[in-house]
Protein backbone atom coordinates (compact mmCIF):
# COMPACT_ATOMS: atom_id res chain seq x y z
CA UNK A 1 0.00 0.00 0.00
CA UNK A 2 1.30 3.66 -0.83
CA UNK A 3 1.35 6.54 1.05
CA UNK A 4 -1.52 7.91 -0.69
CA UNK A 5 -3.88 4.57 -0.85
CA UNK A 6 -2.76 4.83 3.47
CA UNK A 7 -3.84 8.58 4.32
CA UNK A 8 -7.12 8.71 1.83
CA UNK A 9 -8.15 4.95 3.92
CA UNK A 10 -7.92 6.81 7.36
CA UNK A 11 -10.95 8.26 8.45
CA UNK A 12 -11.55 12.53 7.89
CA UNK A 13 -12.42 12.95 11.82
CA UNK A 14 -8.92 11.95 12.27
CA UNK A 15 -6.73 13.62 9.35
CA UNK A 16 -8.91 16.79 10.84
CA UNK A 17 -8.27 16.33 14.33
CA UNK A 18 -4.08 16.57 13.81
CA UNK A 19 -5.09 19.27 11.73
CA UNK A 20 -4.04 17.64 7.68
CA UNK A 21 -6.51 18.21 4.83
CA UNK A 22 -9.00 15.20 4.18
CA UNK A 23 -7.33 14.90 0.73
CA UNK A 24 -3.37 13.58 -0.12
CA UNK A 25 -3.19 15.86 -3.15
CA UNK A 26 -3.66 19.29 -0.55
CA UNK A 27 -1.02 17.77 1.75
CA UNK A 28 1.69 19.97 1.80
CA UNK A 29 5.34 18.59 0.91
CA UNK A 30 6.44 18.56 4.48
CA UNK A 31 3.33 16.26 5.50
CA UNK A 32 3.81 14.00 2.31
CA UNK A 33 7.43 13.22 3.46
CA UNK A 34 6.06 12.41 6.78
CA UNK A 35 3.49 10.00 5.51
CA UNK A 36 6.01 8.56 3.19
CA UNK A 37 8.79 8.26 6.23
CA UNK A 38 5.68 6.41 8.09
CA UNK A 39 4.89 4.26 5.45
CA UNK A 40 8.36 3.03 4.51
CA UNK A 41 8.61 2.24 8.25
CA UNK A 42 5.67 0.75 8.73
CA UNK A 43 6.39 -2.59 5.90
CA UNK A 44 9.25 -3.97 7.76
CA UNK A 45 7.17 -3.44 11.42
CA UNK A 46 6.62 -6.57 13.73
CA UNK A 47 5.60 -6.75 17.06
CA UNK A 48 8.51 -8.91 18.36
CA UNK A 49 11.39 -6.23 19.35
CA UNK A 50 8.04 -4.45 21.03
CA UNK A 51 6.69 -7.36 23.13
CA UNK A 52 10.77 -7.75 24.30
CA UNK A 53 11.65 -3.97 24.74
CA UNK A 54 8.16 -4.44 26.41
CA UNK A 55 8.67 -7.80 29.00
CA UNK A 56 12.25 -5.76 29.28
CA UNK A 57 10.51 -2.50 30.45
CA UNK A 58 8.63 -5.00 32.48
CA UNK A 59 11.39 -6.16 34.30
CA UNK A 60 13.32 -3.43 35.28
CA UNK A 61 9.88 -1.76 36.67
CA UNK A 62 9.20 -4.97 39.40
CA UNK A 63 12.92 -4.46 40.19
CA UNK A 64 12.11 -1.00 40.97
CA UNK A 65 9.03 -1.81 42.76
CA UNK A 66 10.47 -4.20 44.45
CA UNK A 67 13.56 -1.71 45.69
CA UNK A 68 10.83 0.93 47.13
CA UNK A 69 9.21 -1.94 49.05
Amino acid sequence: MNSEDFYNDLPNFLKENIGFPTNYMLLSRDQQEFLNSLCEKSQGFTMQPFKETLEYIMGEMEELIETIQ
